[in-house]
C-alpha cells in the first residue's frame, strides 16, 4: 500500500466510523461495548496477554474500526483491524477453514491471534514483554500501531494511540482487572497478581484447563500478592486463577487464568550432581574436578543444561562448586570439596663450626617461619634462631618450619659437630739438654692435646708427636738431641660419638735445644 492508499483509507474509515456511531441503534451501541469487553477477555484469558497489552490492541482496533467486525473502508480494508490486500484474503481464507465466520469478531479475534504468531512474531513477543501497567500500556499501542497497523503518520499516529490505551483504556479497564501471572521458578511455579491490599486472595490451581480447581492458598489482607506453589510436579503442567474474595467472605471477580509448567530443577530428589575427585593436595594451581549431572538416569550436558563455577578452589581449605540449571533445567546445587595442605621441604645441611664465642647462623630455608632446637645446650642453644656454642661436641638441631596457610608444619634433624678452638703455645723452653718444656692456656671441655715435633723444616712424615690430658697446662719432651733446632705445633681434641674431633694446628715455635 502506497502512501495516497494510505491517506484515502484513514479518511474512509474515519468517516465510517464516525457515520457507524452516529446512525448506530441504542442496542448496537451497547453491542459496542460488549464487543469490548470481549475483546479485553480473549486478549487476557485466550492469549494470556497482560491487561496493558490488551489495552494498547484495543487502543488501536477503536481507531481502526471502532470494534465493529463488519466495518469496509478504503481499498476494501475490512474488520477489525481493517485488513487490506492479502493480510484480508489471509483473515478469509483462514477463518474459512477453521470454520469461522469472518465477519464475526470471534473469527477475527482467533485470526488477529494467528496473524501476530505466525506473520507478526516479534509485535507477538513485544506484547507478552510490556508491564502491566499504565506506561505499559502505552508502549504495547505505540508498538502495535508503528509495526502492525502501520498507518500514515506513523509516528504521530503511534503516539496518540499510546496515549489513548494510557488514559482510556488503561483506566477504564486495564487498571482494575485482577490479572496474574505465572513462572516458573527455582522452587515450583511463581504467581503474582495486582490488586487491592485490603481483599483475601485464593489461589486456584487445576491438573489442567478443562480440570477441577481447588484452593491451595489464601493470602490474606495487606500481604505481598505472591505465591509460588512448591508442591507442582516439575515437567507438569498447571492452571491457575486467583479468585477475590471481601472482607465478608464473598467471591467477587475472578483473573485470568493461566498455564505453567514447573521445570525440572537440579534440587529435585531424582537429580543427582558429583564430582570426579573430592580431595586434593595444594600445588598453587587451581582445582576443577569434573561434574556429572544426571536427572532421572538422564545425563545432562554442561553449557546446555547447567553451568559450573569454582570459587575458593585454590588454596588449602574448602572450595565450593555451585551448578546452575540452565535451559529447561532451573535450581541451583552447592558442592564442595577439599584442598590438604602441602607438605613444605625444609633445605638446611649439617653444620660444624669451631668453638666460638660469636653466635652460628644455621642457613634453612622453607615455606614457614624457621625455628630451632637443640638436642643438648650444653653443647649448643638456640638464642634470637641462632646457635651460641658452648663446648665442643656433636649433637642434633631440630630445623621447624611453621605451619602456613597452604603447608603443614615440617621438621628436619641436622647434626651440629663444634671442633674444639685453636690451642697456643704460650711459651717453649730448654731447661736441659735433650729436654724441651712447652706451656699453653687450658680450656674446658677437652679431652686431651696433641704435640707434635720435629727438625725438618716441615711437619713430614718424620714428625712426632705426644698426648697431654684435657686438663694439662704444659708438656715435657724428653729424649730429644741436644744442640739440636726443633719445631714445635700443638692441638687439641675431645671425644664425641666415639670420634676424636681435633681443632686446627697451632702456629709453630722453634727452639734450639741446650746441648
Amino acid at each position: 500500500m502506497n502512501k495516497t492508499e494510505r491517506a484515502c483509507r484513514k479518511y474512509v474509515i474515519v468517516l465510517a466510523f464516525l457515520a457507524a456511531v452516529l446512525l448506530m441503534p441504542p442496542r448496537e451501541a451497547n453491542a459496542a461495548t460488549a464487543n469490548e469487553k470481549t475483546a479485553f477477555e480473549f486478549f487476557t484469558e485466550t492469549m494470556g496477554l497482560s491487561p496493558a497489552a490488551a489495552c494498547g490492541i484495543m487502543s488501536n482496533i477503536k481507531c481502526e474500526s471502532g470494534f465493529s467486525a463488519g466495518i469496509t473502508g478504503a481499498g476494501g480494508a475490512y474488520g477489525i483491524c481493517q485488513w487490506v490486500g492479502v493480510r484480508k484474503s489471509r483473515l478469509l481464507s483462514w477463518c474459512s477453514s477453521k470454520g469461522y465466520s469472518a465477519s464475526s469478531l470471534k473469527g477475527q479475534l482467533r485470526y488477529l491471534q494467528y496473524e501476530l504468531k505466525t506473520y507478526f512474531p516479534t509485535v507477538n513477543k513485544y506484547l507478552k514483554s510490556v508491564s502491566n501497567s499504565s506506561g505499559g500500556a502505552y508502549n504495547a499501542a505505540y508498538y502495535f500501531c508503528y509495526h502492525f497497523e502501520a498507518p500514515v503518520n506513523t509516528y504521530s499516529t503511534s503516539v496518540y494511540r499510546g496515549k489513548l490505551a494510557q488514559s482510556t483504556y488503561w483506566k477504564s479497564m486495564g487498571a482494575s482487572a485482577l490479572y496474574v501471572s505465572a513462572e516458573a521458578a527455582g522452587e515450583g511455579i511463581k504467581l503474582t497478581w495486582n490488586g487491592s491490599s485490603k481483599y483475601t486472595y485464593q489461589v486456584m490451581r487445576a491438573a489442567s484447563s478443562s480440570g477441577s480447581y481447588a484452593v491451595i492458598a489464601v493470602i490474606p489482607a495487606g500481604a505481598k500478592k505472591t505465591y509460588t506453589d512448591k508442591n507442582a510436579v516439575a515437567g507438569k503442567k498447571y492452571c491457575y486463577y486467583i479468585q477475590l474474595i471481601d472482607a465478608n467472605g464473598k467471591q467477587l471477580s475472578a483473573s485470568n487464568k493461566v498455564s505453567c509448567s514447573a521445570k525440572p530443577s537440579l534440587q529435585d530428589g531424582v537429580c543427582s550432581i558429583t564430582l570426579s575427585k573430592k580431595e586434593y593436595t595444594y600445588t598453587g594451581s587451581a582445582f576443577k574436578p569434573k561434574v556429572k549431572v544426571t536427572y532421572d538416569g538422564v545425563t545432562l550436558t554442561s553449557g546446555t543444561h547447567y553451568t559450573v563455577v569454582y570459587s575458593n578452589n585454590k588454596n588449602a581449605g574448602t572450595a565450593t562448586v555451585q551448578v546452575t540449571g540452565k535451559g529447561k533445567y532451573t535450581g541451583s546445587v552447592k558442592l564442595n570439596f577439599t584442598i590438604n595442605k602441602a607438605e613444605q621441604k625444609i633445605t638446611a645441611s649439617s653444620v660444624t663450626s669451631v668453638l666460638k664465642s660469636s653466635a652460628v647462623t644455621v642457613k634453612a630455608s622453607a615455606k614457614g617461619k624457621i625455628s630451632l632446637s637443640s638436642a643438648d645446650t650444653s653443647i649448643a642453644a638456640v638464642k634470637n634462631g641462632k646457635l651460641m656454642l658452648k663446648k665442643p661436641g656433636i649433637t642434633q638441631i631440630t630445623v621447624t618450619a611453621a605451619a602456613t596457610s597452604n603447608y603443614r608444619a615440617a621438621s628436619k634433624m641436622i647434626t651440629l659437630t663444634v671442633t674444639p678452638a685453636r690451642p697456643m703455645i704460650s711459651k717453649v723452653s730448654s731447661p736441659a739438654g735433650g729436654r724441651a718444656v712447652l706451656t699453653w692456656k687450658k680450656a674446658a671441655g677437652l679431652s686431651g692435646y696433641q704435640i707434635q715435633y720435629t727438625v725438618s723444616s716441615k711437619f713430614t712424615g718424620n714428625a712426632k708427636s705426644v698426648t697431654a690430658a684435657g686438663d694439662s697446662a704444659f708438656c715435657v719432651i724428653e729424649e730429644l738431641t741436644g744442640g739440636q733446632t726443633y719445631r714445635f705445633r700443638i692441638r687439641s681434641f675431645t671425644v664425641a660419638n666415639g670420634k676424636q674431633l681435633f681443632s686446627s694446628w697451632s702456629t709453630t715455635k722453634t727452639l734450639k735445644l741446650k746441648k
